[in-house]
This record gives structure tokens, sequence and C-alpha cells, in this order.
């Protein structure tokens, strides 16, 4: 990672502490450091140990060579405008964010990021996410399209929810957790590792980001929602509330009352293959190849942050994971508040 201390000197740093790994965070922005200090307060942590990765934020003018870059194109959503450009130089690689500007550079020991961070602070906070992810994904992780509850009356035991975009997955551990006795892990990226026939699950250190939809169906998040906004949402058909795009982001504790966790056991996962024009309901058993089919269709990676992604084959992790614990498959009409309230008290 390219050393610009110097040409713009750090006047904070942050130390976060995670589940077994360290990030100190360094700014030349007291703003942004105010704003990342408040977003990852329950991290906060002393100087007492070295840490495994620096993530240094620089409030400044990003240098890169122009002609070099090239556009990441992500085989699952080829008809996306792409997010990033990136290349490779003496063992950095330098990636572009195409919408706001912001330079990341990535080295084995850990990143940086440049441009108008105060403005688009969320983007620090997502580097440094991804940086701990790739952790866990060194540690023989797996990442899934998820979200996921952990039960606060069970000895901290995990329920997943797999799906991909516009599942309701988020919706539906937020119902959950709303309703009482679960924990917040995560809404959007889980990572899993079967060892001993246990599987540990572990979340990003993200508060939910949701959409309209999610917030609207929860009596206490659709207040979050301005009142002419809410107006409008109420009006569209189902289906296109369901797949709108507008993300907020959620203080779980402040909104719902509970915890944010980033680990826990696995006890079971449900595969949402329901839809928002299904009919009727069911739930089923998934035997292994099942599961393992579900998890095969909701595999995540890091894109082009992972610097050794072309690398890591997790389809031995996937399967052992899919004889851990049970899966059960939810098919017909998508309905993630009238789930959470036949199921989230005693049946998950």
């Amino acid at each position: 990672m390219p050393d610009n201390r110097a040409m713009r000197p750090v006047s904070v740093t942050l130390h976060l502490q995670f589940p077994d790994y360290r990030v100190d965070v360094e700014t030349n922005s007291l703003r942004l450091a105010g704003r990342l200090q408040s977003y990852f307060s329950e991290y906060l942590a002393t100087t007492s140990t070295p840490p495994d990765a620096i993530v240094r934020a620089i409030v400044g003018a990003a240098e890169y060579d122009a002609a070099k870059m090239r556009v990441w194109s992500r085989p699952t959503t080829p008809n996306r405008a792409p997010k990033e450009s990136y290349y490779d130089h003496d063992g950095v690689r330098y990636i572009l964010k195409n919408r706001t500007g912001l330079l990341i550079t990535l080295g084995e020991t850990g990143a940086s990021i440049t441009g108008a961070l105060e403005e688009n602070a969320n983007q620090v906070i997502n580097l440094i996410g991804t940086i701990f992810g790739i952790s866990l994904l060194e540690r023989g992780y797996a990442m899934v399209h998820a979200s996921a509850v952990v039960d606060a009356r069970k000895g901290g035991e995990a329920t997943v929810f797999l799906g991909n975009s516009g599942s309701g997955k988020s919706s539906l551990a937020l119902q959950l957790i709303e309703r009482g006795g679960y924990d917040f892990l995560s809404n959007d990226r889980v990572l899993m590792r079967a060892n001993n026939g246990k599987v540990s699950v572990a979340g990003l250190p993200k508060k939910p980001r949701v959409n309209p939809g999610t917030l609207l169906a929860s009596a206490s998040l659709s207040r979050l929602v301005p009142r002419p906004r809410r107006r409008v949402y109420e009006q569209l058909p189902r289906e296109e509330l369901w797949q709108l795009e507008e993300k907020t982001d959620i203080d779980i504790e402040q909104e719902l009352g509970a915890r944010s966790r980033l680990a826990a056991e696995l006890g079971r996962v449900y595969s949402l293959e329901w839809r928002p024009s299904g009919n009727g309901f069911e739930q089923h058993e998934l035997d292994a190849d099942g599961a393992l089919n579900s998890l095969l269709a909701t595999v995540k990676d890091f894109g082009p942050y992972d610097l050794h992604g072309a690398e890591r084959d997790h389809l031995p992790q996937l399967r052992r994971i899919a004889r851990a614990v049970p899966f059960r498959a939810l098919s017909g009409r998508a309905d993630p508040k009238g789930f959470a309230a036949k199921f989230g008290k005693d049946s998950l």
C-alpha cells in the first residue's frame, strides 16, 4: 500500500477490535473521525496490541493512472452499470469508485481510501467491513447473501435466512428482532465455517441498510420514513415497493432495543424461495444436496477487493455446512411479517 502519510498527515487514529481481528483507522479529517467513532462506538479499543490491518482514510485529491483503469464486471449482474474500475501495479490494487471518484488502494497489510470522504463516509465504513470480512475468508469462512438473527434466549444460537436481493431477508430478520428475543447479526452478508460438526457464523460490522418496503412493514421503523414519502410508497404496487432501492441505516439498539453481534453458533438455515407474486405458503426440509444448492445460489464474494478471490474454493466448506445443520425452504407468497408472527417465538 502506498505510504501517503508524509504528503497528507494523519491527525486521528481509531483502534477497532472485531472478533480475533484488530483494525487501526488513520485519517486526516476530524469530521470523518467523529463520524467513524460514532458508527463503530461498540468496537473501539485501546492500543494494547498491534493491529492486524491499517485502513488509511485521506480527504484529498486521488492520484492514479487513468489509462490503466479497466472496468470490473460482475458475472452475476452483467446489465448493471459497473461500480468499480481497477488495475494492479507493483503488488498494489488500485480501485476507482466510478460514481464518487474515490480511490481505494489495497495491499497485503491494509488499505487506503482517498477522495471526498466526508461526503461519502459510508464508503469508508464499507471498506473497514470488507477488510474484516476478507480476514474471515482467509480463515476458511465462506460468504453468502443472507440475513441472520441470534436467539437471545437459547444460548445465542443463530438462524440464517438465505436469499438474494428482493427476497425479504432483511424484513424477516428485523420483524423477528422487533417482536423481541432476538439480536441482530446481519441483514445482507453472512460468513460461515463448519468445524467438528458445528457451524460458526459471523457478520460484518455494519448497521442494517434497508429499503422503504422493510421500513413500512415495521411498526417501529415506519416512522423513519418522512410522511410525504410514505404516502408515495403506500400507493405503489406491492412488487414495485418490494424492489425499490432507497437505503436507510438502522440503529438496532436505538430503534428496536436489541443488541448487535458479530459471531454466533448456527442452529438452522431457511432458504427464502418465496416470491412477492407467489400464492399460498409452504415450508419443507432440505436434504444435504438441496441445502448445498441453496448455498451455491446465494454465495457472495468481495469482488475486486479480495486480492486472492480467484484462488478460493468454497465448495468443500459449503458441503460441510450443508450437512452440519438443518435447512428448510420457504416457498409460495413472500410474507416476512406473517412468518415472523407465526414462527418467531417458538418454531425457529
